[in-house]
């Protein structure tokens, strides 16, 4: 079921066992991709500040010549067939010989890998299989021999580690700095086959973590590809003529958000979203739009956890906390912070989820939390005028901006120094979605009381228009629209006069006829630099183009991103390019890669999936029902895909419970589009120019 493809052999692989309890203690590392040489490790404590590590990498000897360095296995074409959370799989294949590695977790505290060579051709091979036991810094690594087949590597403070392996014709090396290398060779004539498996163990008995892994090895390998085929027999594919990079960044996206999936531990009942795989932490804006894609496989998991995120918090502003509780942005004050309504459009990306997989049951559980987190911020967050206003800029999710802060610092308290558009459109935004979801659940009176709250708030956004500048405005505590921020700049522009938050306005139902007129050509002011560069900003500008009718817009900014940001992803560089892991979603997107200084493995990376969906190939709710069966088709295909006779599809779409398949096939000057009802087989055939929304009945 897992999508086989000639995938980049670098990424990473779930780590349920990790967890942190501050930025200084992370507790079970990464694991990610060896650089060096294929391979897969553990990286300490973190792969993001890691000081120390241990993993195993591959070596494969042909007819006397080595291939060790990634350069060396380029010529064999190296690449990951099998890039799940679950199961890695590195191929090459060269003179009839396949060669394969899966690398994967049999328990928490054991690395397996599983390493094969067929000799499908016609003559005899002489090949030898070697996996090192690596450890770093090699100043670190002590070796002694605890068995014939056992050696202990031990990484003070960190936890020892062993391997071992169940080959018993394997022979153990011990290298001149203190690593360990397990081999195999043989004459392998055709048609035959040889196998080294070899667990790397950690904990207090390392050895015997190692031997309980190799007496479960086949059942585990059988599980961790299980439960990656499980999220794709029903996740949403790209298929037909897209690009090969855009195809796998697809997947990349997916798997992204199923290494963000932490399961049950600590103040976390069920499974709940972490912002990155590494220092997992609940964050409110990265789990509603991680999640939002993570329904695009698995809709109930999507909402178990976001409901664990909510259920769960230890307060209704639902803080950033580590996963026993321990909060991680804390104001000056001591003030434990959550981001806010508007950040990464929580409110926004939870309508969203709920009309791409509703369910009333779940719509009435969250319901009261959703509430929570909106009455708390009338409580905490306003002033006597209920203007909204943050406690600190990290809250707002633009960290140290000096259009919140004139001190330019994350925790420095600035509550009340300004009235943020994008604060009160989005009280309104959050106070429309719990009117309608109080109708839909009866609660009539509750109802009526957000339907006032939403009216308010959309006054109070509509008195930040700004005439004279025909756009939206943040102001001082006195009303007057800010003044320049000054220097230096806040990358790159002045966001005091020109915050690209304001145009949250665009989905709040604030702006009139008018304001949504100007709005619509102010939009085109935010789809370069830095805009374009960070997945937070880059969903606000493509959802609020959407909003004001601008699908061209929308569809230039995401298909622009796509086109550099999944080659990027999917390189497959033979030597280190100092740039993020390919692989695994990342933090930011900067146009130039020799400027990475960020997260790896970070979930909101993965956005490009939710531009590519509703920007590029323009699958939306239909606005004008709120009925099931229904759907827009908005396509925006770049201008370089648009050639007579090409077909792009996205396949096992899910959609309000049921699967669609989709299809464009581009004609001259327009596009015929088929839908499908997978269960059903009821399908539409529509014809469309490109940059056209039309809405469609399904069922």
């Amino acid at each position: 079921m897992f999508p086989t493809d000639r995938y980049t052999p670098f990424g990473y692989l779930a780590n349920p066992g990790a967890y942190a309890r501050s930025w200084r203690e992370g507790i079970g590392g990464a694991l990610r991709s060896t650089d060096q040489q294929p391979g897969f490790g553990w990286w300490y404590p973190f792969q993001q500040r890691n000081q120390a590590g241990v993993a195993l990498e591959l070596g494969l000897e042909i007819d006397g010549r080595w291939f060790v360095p990634r350069a060396d296995w380029a010529e064999l074409g190296l690449h990951a067939s099998h890039h799940g959370a679950r199961l890695f799989t590195f191929e090459a294949a060269g003179d009839g010989l396949a060669v394969s590695a899966s690398f994967f977790l049999a328990h928490a505290d054991a690395l397996v890998c599983v390493y094969q060579a067929v000799n499908g051709g016609a003559e005899t091979h002489e090949v030898r299989l070697s996996v090192q036991a690596r450890a770093w810094p090699a100043e670190a690594a002590r070796t002694s021999l605890a068995e014939p087949w056992c050696a202990r590597l031990e990484l003070p403070p960190w936890p020892s580690h062993a391997v071992a392996t169940d080959a018993p014709e394997a022979t153990l090396r011990l290298l001149e700095d203190g690593h360990v290398s397990v081999e195999r060779a043989m004459a392998l004539r055709p048609g035959e086959q040889c196998c080294l498996v070899v667990a790397l163990g950690r904990g207090a008995d390392p050895a015997a973590t190692g031997r309980r892994a190799l007496a479960a090895w086949p059942l585990a390998l059988e599980q961790a590809r299980a439960e990656d085929d499980r999220f794709w027999a029903g996740a949403a594919r790209l298929v037909g003529d897209w690009p090969a990079s855009w195809r796998r960044g697809w997947v990349y996206d997916l798997e992204t958000a199923r290494l963000c999936l932490r399961p049950a531990g600590g103040i976390y009942r069920d499974v709940w979203p972490a912002w990155s795989a590494n220092w997992p932490r609940s964050v409110l804006a990265e789990a509603t739009l991680d999640m939002l894609r993570l329904a695009l496989g698995a809709p109930g998991l999507a909402r178990r956890a976001l409901l664990s995120l909510f259920r769960d918090a230890p307060a209704p502003n639902v803080p950033c906390l580590f996963q026993h509780g321990e909060p991680n942005m804390v104001a000056e004050d001591g003030q434990a912070c959550g981001t806010s309504l508007a950040w990464c459009l929580p409110f926004h990306n939870l309508a969203l989820l709920d009309h791409l997989a509703p369910e009333r049951d779940w719509r009435a559980a969250l319901y009261p939390f959703l509430a929570a987190l909106l009455d708390w911020w009338l409580a905490h967050r306003a002033d006597a005028s209920g203007w909204l206003s943050y406690h600190c800029t990290w809250e707002a999710g633009e960290d140290d901006t000096p259009r919140l802060g004139p001190e330019r610092r994350g925790a420095a308290v600035v509550d009340g120094l300004v009235r943020p558009v994008e604060l009160q459109a989005a009280a309104a935004q959050a106070a429309a979605l719990l009117q309608r979801w109080a109708e839909d659940l009866g609660r009539v009176a509750e109802a009526r009381r957000w339907r006032v709250v939403a009216r308010r708030y959309r006054r109070l956004t509509r008195a930040l228009w700004e005439p004279s500048e025909q756009r939206f405005r943040d102001r001082d505590a006195q009303g007057r629209p800010l003044a320049p921020c000054g220097d230096p700049p806040y990358w790159g522009g002045d966001p005091c006069t020109c915050s690209v938050l304001a145009l949250t306005a665009a989905l709040s139902g604030a702006p009139t006829p008018a304001q949504r007129r100007a709005l619509a050509r102010e939009v085109e002011r935010y789809l370069g630099l830095p805009w374009c560069e960070w997945p937070s900003w880059s969903w606000i500008v493509a959802e609020a183009a959407s909003a004001l009718g601008r699908q061209d817009l929308a569809s230039r900014l995401a298909g622009s991103i796509l086109a550099r940001v999944y080659p990027e992803n999917d390189r497959r560089p033979t030597e280190l390019d100092h740039g993020p892991v390919p692989g695994a979603a990342r933090e930011w997107w900067p146009l130039d890669l020799s400027r990475w200084n960020a997260g790896e493995a970070y979930g909101w990376g993965g956005a490009t999936a939710l531009l590519l969906l509703r920007h590029v190939v323009g699958a939306r709710e239909a606005p004008r029902s709120r009925e099931e069966g229904w759907i827009t088709l908005a396509p925006g295909l770049p201008a370089e895909l648009l050639r007579p006779g090409r077909c792009y599809g996205i396949e096992r779409l899910p959609w309000q419970g049921r699967h669609l398949d989709l299809w464009y096939e581009v004609r001259e000057r327009r596009l015929d589009a088929l839908v499908r009802v997978r269960e059903t087989g009821q399908q539409r055939r529509i014809s469309l120019p490109n940059l056209t929304a039309r809405s469609v009945r399904l069922w």
